[in-house]
């Protein structure tokens, strides 16, 4: 569970530190719908973490039923108006073919890091290990 949450953080932040250094260096420039659909896209992911939390510390007995049923109403909300926005830019196809892309190339990436995992479980001898891992790679490639 450690290492998905090292490969977790390291991916967050390189995500999120290549693209300001690029615009720094001039290298990349910003469109605006784009940062507009990651704005309201890192929202959503926020909202729902909220209300994951909300979930457990109701569980917890850390907060009344009735404190979740006002928490949850408001942040969900927020998050209706979230997805309408969302859904608007999604339609540019161009954004869509790039979000598309991003989640292809998390999905190899944790393909990988399961096979890495169970090589160090001892359930992938480390030849197949190899194999696989390479065709991922070759995969990943497309998204660079």
């Amino acid at each position: 569970m450690m290492v998905y949450g090292v490969v977790l953080f390291s991916l967050i932040f390189q995500g999120l530190s290549m693209g300001a250094l690029l615009r720094l260096l001039g290298i990349k420039k910003i469109d605006e719908r784009e940062a507009e659909y990651s704005y309201f896209l890192a929202k959503r992911v926020a909202i729902n973490r909220l209300l994951d939390e909300i979930q457990r510390l109701t569980q917890e007995g850390r907060i009344s039923k009735k404190k979740k049923a006002t928490l949850e109403a408001e942040f969900s909300k927020e998050l209706e108006e979230i997805k309408r926005k969302l859904a608007t830019i999604d339609d540019d196809e161009k954004i869509h073919e790039k979000r598309l892309n991003e989640v292809k190339k998390r999905l190899l990436l944790v393909e990988k890091n399961v096979y890495i995992d169970l090589v160090n479980e001892g359930a992938l001898d480390e030849r197949n290990a190899e194999k696989l891992i390479s065709k991922i790679d070759e995969n990943l490639e497309e998204y660079q």
